[in-house]
């Protein structure tokens, strides 16, 4: 088990900051977006923004990365401000 966090605006999209997913059989981010997306097509949208950023266990990582020894995995969006 992983928890998948999103921040920004795709916690609204998502339904709440964090889910518990089973990884099991997800060989990387791109599977783990698939799969979110098959339960909200809208999410699986939102994330597969290129601007949406991905985390793996505190680190920045891109979609192809391996899920092998995923506690975490974070989606966060661009960050506007100033």
């Amino acid at each position: 088990m992983a928890d998948v966090l999103f921040f920004g605006r795709l916690q609204d999209v998502a339904g709440g900051r964090a889910k518990q997913m089973n990884l099991d059989g997800l060989v990387n981010i791109e599977d783990l977006i698939a799969a979110l997306a098959k339960d909200s097509p809208r999410l699986g949208e939102a994330l597969n923004e290129t601007t949406v950023r991905c985390i793996l266990n505190d680190a920045i990582v891109p979609r192809s990365a391996l899920l092998v020894g995923a506690r975490e995995v974070a989606f966060i969006p661009p960050v506007g401000g100033g």
